[in-house]
């Protein structure tokens, strides 16, 4: 596939939120996303797995906008740990302004094995384009890591997030692939600092992801 380089400072930036939704079993919701004849998708054509969330509006902050993107997608009303999982930036393909940098908060919700999903919230796009809910554990999302999962790194994030819950020390992140670990000079907006409870909270992963394959190109980001 062709490479397309880009820096990171020409793109337009696309603030969402994440949640990964995990049950008494361990494993994450993710929703099965199908576009056939759209480019407003990671691969132009098939399949691709990500959590619920989604663009934040200009009125609301992370946390705010992953409690809301969670009811609309899910139907679950359970309170989203204001903790930050983790931050990541990635070169996303939109079909409204092109190739963006989507700079993402995850979030993370505990719910139980037996909750029932409800997707009568959807928008008119995701009722076309969301295909299936899928409850995954370890084994399943490194099976997908090569089949259009976003991102790809959500092993590690849900690691995290259970981390976090159990009170254990953070994870290494050094080692992820194709992903710098930017802890050092990652800035998230005031929203991050607004969305803790505790102030001696420290984010376990920040991430920034310098290659991402888009349909049917490569995109190379520098930071």
């Amino acid at each position: 596939m062709p490479v397309y380089k880009v820096n990171a400072s020409t793109l337009a930036q696309r603030p969402a939120a994440r949640v990964l939704v995990i049950n008494d079993e361990g494993k994450v919701l993710l929703l099965e996303y199908r576009h056939e004849d759209s480019n407003d998708a990671l691969s132009n054509k098939g399949s691709y797995f990500t959590t619920p969330g989604g663009r934040r509006e200009p009125d609301e902050s992370f946390i705010e906008c992953a409690q809301r993107e969670l009811y609309e997608e899910t139907g679950i009303e359970a309170v989203v740990d204001p903790r930050v999982i983790a931050t990541r930036t990635a070169p996303l393909m939109t079909s409204r302004s092109g190739i963006v940098l989507a700079v993402e908060e995850y979030f993370a919700v505990w719910v139980n094995k037996d909750l029932v999903l409800d997707n009568s919230n959807f928008t008119e796009k995701e009722k076309c384009n969301v295909k299936q809910y899928h409850w995954c554990d370890s084994s399943d999302l490194a099976n997908l890591r090569d089949k259009h999962l976003w991102p790809s790194i959500l092993d590690e994030i849900l690691t995290a997030a259970k981390n976090v819950a159990h009170n254990v020390s953070e994870p290494d992140s050094s080692t992820l692939g194709s992903l710098t670990n930017i802890n050092k000079n990652h800035t998230n907006g005031d929203s991050t600092v607004d969305a803790r409870t505790d102030s001696s909270y420290k984010i376990p992963l920040k991430y920034a992801s310098t290659k991402e394959a888009l349909g049917d190109i490569i995109v190379e980001v520098e930071y």
